[in-house]
């Protein structure tokens, strides 16, 4: 796959994780407890990544690069270290060392800066996830 199509799936997953990270968090809204703050940014970490991912994959499953084992194990694997990442950027960057708590700021704000977080994570994490399948098929 070359960069203009990487960069392609990467900025369609992050548009469409954008509007659903936002329709999300609205809905969800912000939490009295930080918990559901941090779980609220790993998800809007999650989705683009799961998004991007499927995307990467359905494309080198066409060119038949790579078993389909592989991609949905390898996903799985960086769909839940980008949660993680969400999640722990929120508890301990966030919350404990800068000491800003989501819960005192307004909806709409909380909701921008908790899908901004999502997608930069989730766009380092998939094109991380991208190398890493690249270099699984030159072995």
């Amino acid at each position: 796959m070359n960069n203009d199509r990487l960069r392609g799936y990467i900025s369609s997953g992050i548009i469409i994780g954008s509007i659903i990270n936002i329709l999300l968090t609205l809905i969800i809204g912000v939490k009295d407890k930080e918990i559901y703050n941090y779980f609220i940014s790993g998800i809007c970490c999650l989705i683009p990544t799961i998004i991007i991912c499927i995307m990467i994959s359905l494309d080198l499953y066409k060119k038949r690069k790579i078993d389909m084992k592989k991609l949905i194990i390898i996903s799985i694997i960086f769909s839940i270290i980008s949660f993680v990442i969400g999640f722990f950027i929120e508890m301990l960057i966030i919350n404990k060392l800068l000491n800003k708590h989501i819960c005192e700021v307004s909806r709409i704000i909380g909701c921008l800066y908790q899908t901004s977080i999502g997608l930069f994570v989730s766009a380092d994490t998939s094109y991380n996830m991208y190398i890493f399948l690249e270099q699984l098929q030159k072995k």
